[in-house]
């Protein structure tokens, strides 16, 4: 199921389907495609409207929402924490762009912040066996 409250979207899979199509996001002119796949179906690449989650362990709901001053996350391949202002400047987002990029979190944790870098807590190993699949774009 799918639910906009103050421009957030809570997703949570329906008894009967396994994807989740959220059109036209409330802050922006995107469209995001959510569903989950096996570890042999994700396919890696440096195209960044595409990632991947690892869902083992995880609660529902995910929640997507605008991020906001303060967040932090721990994003792949670096060391220790960072705020998501800080990474979007790092990733080169401009900054009329900023305020419209969204973050996925799943029990207050980011665990992905859209189109640009993932959480490390949320990476796929080789003992993943249920993952994300996030495609998204604007």
């Amino acid at each position: 199921d799918v639910c906009v409250q103050n421009d957030v979207v809570s997703c949570s899979p329906k008894e009967n389907t396994e994807t989740q199509h959220i059109a036209h996001l409330p802050w922006s002119n995107g469209s995001i495609h959510i569903d989950t796949c096996g570890r042999q179906e994700v396919e890696f690449t440096t195209d960044a409207s595409r990632q991947y989650l690892s869902a083992d362990g995880c609660e529902l709901p995910f929640t997507i929402r605008l991020w906001k001053d303060g967040d932090r996350l721990h994003p792949l391949g670096l060391s220790g924490s960072q705020r998501v202002s800080d990474l979007l400047t790092h990733a080169k987002v401009p900054s009329w762009k900023k305020k419209h990029v969204a973050v996925l979190t799943n029990e207050d944790r980011i665990a992905a912040v859209l189109g640009v870098r993932i959480s490390d807590s949320f990476k796929i190993t080789p003992r993943s066996t249920t993952c994300i699949r996030i495609q998204f774009s604007s």
